[in-house]
């Protein structure tokens, strides 16, 4: 079931990103497009127990909804999928 949300996920950004190619993941971004861009970043979402494939909450209110820090979580994603901090 996850395969398949992700799969159809995959193709609605690859719609939107025609229209506006998608910046860099952040605090705004959801996490299901994090995971869709960045499959590698799963196992965090998981080990956070963050809600990885509904909603489509942004990062920041899926830490917020955890009692996470969203800065601290945002910065391990991006050392993951090797993306400097801004």
């Amino acid at each position: 079931m996850l395969v398949r949300f992700l799969n159809l996920h995959r193709k609605r950004i690859c719609a939107i990103r025609r229209e506006a190619p998608m910046s860099h993941c952040s605090l705004e971004t959801s996490v299901p497009d994090w995971v869709v861009d960045h499959p590698e970043t799963l196992v965090v979402f998981q080990e956070l127990e963050i809600d990885y494939c509904c909603g489509g909450k942004s990062l920041e209110f899926a830490c917020q909804e955890q009692g996470l820090n969203e800065h601290e979580v945002l910065r391990k994603l991006r050392k993951l999928i090797g993306e400097n901090d801004e």
